[in-house]
């Protein structure tokens, strides 16, 4: 009877340590869930309520722009410029074939991960309903060098504050977002680029890019930066973009992508919806101020 208990014992240490060698795991070591048709899509809730995601239109409305030529943009993820958000998701609504998948980029804030580009397959829980990923897109972004790396994801609000405003105005459109550590180099990007541009080149996925741009100077200081910022842009010189610091935006690789994606598309025409500066909501012209602009790239008529 002992040799009977000793011989399960050991065939359960077997089996149990071959199910720990193959449990998916991020490039940390730590564990992570992966789509699969006999698992669980994992679910993340998005930490913010509707009152945090105001729906509130900018009073000067741009009734007559169309992003039906449109590519992709820029979006802030600052939430005091939410009507920033809420007419840039609200005109990309509008559009005659709604897109199918968005690709979010963002910057990595607080350089989770060892992976330079790290990307996740949840489904998020935002105010305004459920966005769910891309199987396809995500797999694109996977052989362009990204890391499967949810818990990166967690605490990133470049992504999850965009999510609500997703959840409401294309509550069918799936998401892959994918964030950029700072010093992301132009061979990784030019290899992510690479990868999904196949499915980009569909019309199915729209490209956005969560940025928020000057940081922490005073609101003259960085109007002047901006100006630079917009000049670089208007210019396509991504050299200049590329040694930009956080005086100008907060992630010139994340910007770059999408130029390259504009570039590959023959879509460079570069329209400013709005521009703005959080010291036109926070009373006072602040010494620490954050500056926002949306846009798009479109193709030329």
């Amino acid at each position: 009877m002992a040799r009977l208990l000793l011989l399960v014992l050991l065939v359960g240490v077997v089996v149990f340590g071959t199910a720990w060698l193959w449990i998916p795991r991020d490039e940390t070591g730590e564990t992570v869930q992966v789509r699969n048709a006999n698992l669980t899509t994992p679910r993340v809730i998005v930490p913010l309520t509707k009152e945090d995601t105001p729906l509130v239109l900018p009073l000067r409305g741009n009734e007559a722009v169309s992003f039906d030529r449109a590519i992709g943009g820029v979006v802030p993820h600052h939430l005091v410029a939410s009507s920033f958000l809420a007419e840039f998701f609200s005109l990309l609504s509008e559009r005659s074939v709604r897109p199918k998948t968005i690709l979010l980029m963002a910057p990595n804030h607080f350089e989770k991960g060892e992976a330079t580009i790290q990307t996740t397959d949840v489904t998020w829980d935002t105010p305004f309903g459920v966005v769910e990923s891309d199987p396809e897109l995500l797999q694109a972004v996977l052989r362009g060098g990204a890391t499967l790396s949810p818990n990166t994801f967690i605490e990133e609000h470049g992504v999850y504050n965009i999510l609500p405003y997703i959840a409401r105005f294309l509550p069918d459109t799936r998401v892959v977002p994918v964030v950029f550590r700072y010093q992301v180099s132009t061979l990784e990007r030019e290899q992510l680029v690479e990868s999904v541009m196949p499915l980009i080149r569909t019309g199915e996925v729209f490209v956005v890019s969560s940025i928020d741009f000057s940081h922490y100077l005073s609101q003259e200081e960085a109007e002047m930066k901006d100006e630079e910022t917009l000049e670089a842009l208007h210019q396509y010189d991504m050299n200049r973009i590329a040694r930009y610091g956080s005086d100008h935006l907060d992630s010139p690789g994340v910007l770059l992508t999408l130029l390259r994606i504009g570039q590959e598309l023959e879509a460079t025409d570069i329209t400013v919806l709005r521009h703005g500066n959080s010291a036109d909501s926070i009373r006072g012209r602040n010494s620490s101020t954050t500056s926002h602009f949306t846009l798009y790239l479109s193709k030329e008529e």
